[in-house]
């Protein structure tokens, strides 16, 4: 049965070369791209991370933020 199954797929690979071959180019850009995503995402927080460790652990910030009041209608 497996055996079967295997020469089912090679048959069908090598009778659709253009393909098969469109399709492993497709997988491993994709591949290529979620690695890449990931690498990214962490190099920014460490880029991040280092930023503000450069502030130092004995700053507090505070922000004044002005209060939105619903208009009267």
């Amino acid at each position: 049965m497996t055996t079967d199954l295997l020469e089912q797929a090679y048959s069908s690979l090598k009778h659709n070369r253009r393909r098969s071959a469109l399709t492993m180019l497709g997988m491993a850009w994709g591949i290529a791209t979620v690695v890449l995503l990931l690498s990214y995402g962490a190099g920014f927080e460490r880029a991040i991370m280092y930023f503000f460790s450069s502030f130092g652990s004995n700053m507090i910030g505070v922000l004044s933020i002005p209060a939105i009041r619903p208009s009267a209608i």
